[in-house]
């Protein structure tokens, strides 16, 4: 039996400006759009040509979710958990998308696992951008 990690979800405000944020600004691809039941949606992105987990944007909805639930995630909107995105450049991919507008805690610094740069998405999730050294890659290539 095979398990893997597939989607994780990011609760936003809007679907359509936050697709827009990772389409335009970070350049990652729309994968998928999950109908939620009561018309509404939800959109999957992921960074261009990987094949790894795919994130569901998705807007708290109190048809489906019931109003008290739907209220509460609303309010969790921009705590999603840190997350690291690796890269091949991380100071090429830093300017390109400092470039497109997007906002940077942090300038790239080496670090004892790479060169990273932090970067938050529209509603104030903290992401890390990664450039792990070979020896950090390595623990995560599969046999």
């Amino acid at each position: 039996m095979t398990v893997r990690l597939a989607i994780v979800t990011i609760l936003v405000r809007n679907l359509d400006e936050a697709l827009e944020f990772y389409t335009e600004k970070l350049g990652f691809e729309r994968i998928a759009e999950l109908p939620t039941g009561s018309g509404g949606r939800s959109v999957t992105v992921a960074p261009r040509g990987g094949q790894y987990v795919q994130i569901a944007l998705t807007e708290p909805d109190a048809q489906v979710q019931g109003e008290s639930v739907a209220r509460a995630l609303r309010q969790r909107v921009g705590q999603s958990p840190r997350w690291a995105f690796f890269t091949t450049n991380c100071r090429e991919t830093y300017k390109s998308w400092h470039g497109r507008g997007v906002k940077f805690l942090s300038s790239p610094t080496i670090t004892p696992y790479g060169m990273q740069a932090d970067f938050e998405d529209l509603y104030g999730n903290v992401f890390s951008l990664l450039e792990p050294t070979p020896q950090v890659l390595a623990l995560f290539e599969r046999p």
